[in-house]
């Protein structure tokens, strides 16, 4: 599963930073979750991240990401200075198998503020048709066993 989101960069020299919350439940050294960078849209650079990890005991890991689990919210600043002066696509990929599942990845209150980019995701309708979802009322419960 992923998320893209293409930015323009390119009218700006200084200092860059992503930031954003956070929540994730993914099988431990088995499944990941990647925040990417890409000039072309396809040919991506990972980024790191300041929760993420480079520990990969299954081999299953193409890099640097996120893994386990966080017990709760956490905010990330990631300096994606490097992209500065570009138009570039940032996106979170998730990587997953069928064997285990945990509860996912859930990402909120994104932020790019030199370029006065911000979404908290209820209120902004761009990021639900990308993602071809859509706002409901009915609040749906998972049972927890």
């Amino acid at each position: 599963m992923t998320l893209t989101q293409q930015f323009d960069f390119s009218d700006h020299a200084g200092a860059l930073t992503l930031s954003y919350w956070t929540w994730y439940d993914i099988e431990t050294d088995y499944d990941y979750v990647y925040l990417l960078s890409s000039l072309d849209g396809e040919n991506w650079q990972i980024i790191t991240t300041p929760s993420g990890t480079a520990h990969d005991p299954s081999g299953n890991s193409y890099g640097w990401a996120y893994n386990g689990q966080t017990r709760g919210w956490i905010q990330e600043t990631v300096d994606i200075s490097q992209l500065a002066g570009q138009e570039v696509y940032l996106r979170f990929e998730y990587i997953t198998d069928a064997a285990v599942n945990g509860e996912g990845f859930l990402l909120d209150d994104v932020e790019i503020s030199e370029i006065g980019y911000q979404t908290d995701f209820e209120t902004d309708e761009g990021v639900g048709k990308r993602l071809g979802l859509f706002a409901s009322k009915t609040c749906f419960r998972k049972p927890i066993a």
